[in-house]
């Protein structure tokens, strides 16, 4: 007799918030995504809906984001750091394009 083993893939719906302020505050844009159980999702453009100085941000999953200065997550990148929140530093803060959420 044989055993039947099924693995789930689970998927879940997160956002990232981004601000035009340092302090969480400001002008705001929301951005939902898609993310993965592993990896990262897919390249987010940021579409400037408000504007592209963005200075901070937060998210409600993840456990890293990687900023990028270029579209379609090109250019200066930010690496990975921590997906809860964090202001954004050196040149990416005011010119960010796009990014992608990591599991």
């Amino acid at each position: 007799m044989g055993s039947e083993y099924r693995v789930c893939f689970a998927t879940l719906r997160s956002q990232v918030i981004f601000f035009d302020s340092k302090d969480y505050s400001g002008g705001s844009q929301d951005f939902p995504v898609t993310l993965p159980a592993t990896g990262c999702t897919p390249c987010t453009e940021l579409n400037y809906v408000r504007t592209n100085s963005w200075e901070s941000y937060v998210s409600s999953g993840g456990s890293a984001i990687i900023l990028f200065d270029g579209h379609g997550c090109s250019g200066k990148t930010s690496g990975r750091v921590p997906a809860n929140q964090g202001v954004i530093q050196g040149t990416l803060s005011n010119s960010m394009d796009s990014f992608m959420l990591c599991a």
